[in-house]
């Protein structure tokens, strides 16, 4: 990934601010996972994983149709890099809110 410098950044910022997404989750503080996904989205737009996420924390929160649109982003970014395994857990997901 390159800033507007030019200059290539390593993904790990990107892994980290994730992570913590997924240990305010693991602490019920949903609104803050949320925060941090939105971080590691505006990153990587086409980061399927930080979509999943950010969707069960919506789904945690009630708001089924943030979770229903992070969800069918995520799937298809799933379905464009031919991860089975994300669209797979994806689709099972997506059912909650159909």
């Amino acid at each position: 990934m390159q800033n507007l410098c030019g200059r290539v950044h390593s993904p790990y910022p990107l892994k980290r601010i994730s992570g913590g997404g997924y240990t305010k989750y693991r602490r019920d503080q949903y609104q803050a996972a949320i925060d941090n996904y939105d971080t590691a989205i505006s990153l990587k737009p086409d980061y399927a994983f930080a979509y999943l996420r950010r969707g069960v924390a919506n789904y945690l929160l009630d708001r089924n149709w943030a979770a229903k649109k992070d969800w069918e982003t995520a799937l298809e970014l799933a379905k464009q890099t031919g991860n089975k395994r994300l669209k797979a857990q994806t689709e099972k997901f997506l059912k909650r809110v159909d």
